[in-house]
């Protein structure tokens, strides 16, 4: 089963960015990049049950503190300087959020999808569930090195995995 038709995708994404930000991103599918050393990222998973919750997949969003940012202030009319570390968390998770319902949209069958919550992970956390998932689908969008936004599709081998951060967040 071909999850995501990657050409569709692109379509789904730019205008959800734009949704977000209130700026133009252009989205590429790219291999799965490392992490950058220096580099704060935020890496958000929306865990995604298909076919009846016998199939777990995640959806990853990494974006930088710029990026995070350029959100919040939009999405919740901050000005400049006046973004909290908790309005950075929001504005991760709300990105998670509608940049996973873009790729959920490109689903080819979206009647057998149960959505879960976001949550955001550490770098370890992230790092872990990747040695446990196959990255199935990455789109990337860039600006001259930085500014990065990285939307991933996993399809979760060790369920137990990101199960186990989902009793953490949710304490269920």
């Amino acid at each position: 089963m071909s999850l995501i038709p990657a050409e569709t995708l692109v379509s789904q994404l730019e205008p959800a960015w734009a949704f977000l930000s209130g700026h133009e991103r252009h989205f590429e599918m790219t291999e799965l990049p490392l992490l950058r050393d220096g580099e704060t990222e935020h890496r958000v998973v929306l865990p995604v049950k298909l076919l009846n919750g016998q199939r777990l997949v995640a959806v990853g969003v990494m974006l930088d503190d710029d990026q995070a940012e350029a959100v919040a202030r939009y999405v919740f009319g901050l000005p400049d300087g006046e973004v909290s570390a908790a309005d950075l968390q929001d504005a991760c998770l709300e990105t998670c959020n509608v940049l996973a319902s873009s790729v959920i949209k490109a689903c080819e069958n979206p009647n057998v999808i149960n959505i879960g919550l976001p949550l955001e992970l550490s770098a370890a956390q992230y790092a872990e569930l990747q040695s446990h998932a196959v990255a199935r689908l990455t789109m990337t969008s860039e600006i001259d090195h930085e500014q990065r936004i990285v939307v991933t599709v996993f399809d979760v081998k060790d369920q137990s995995v990101l199960e186990c951060y989902l009793t953490i967040v949710t304490g269920k």
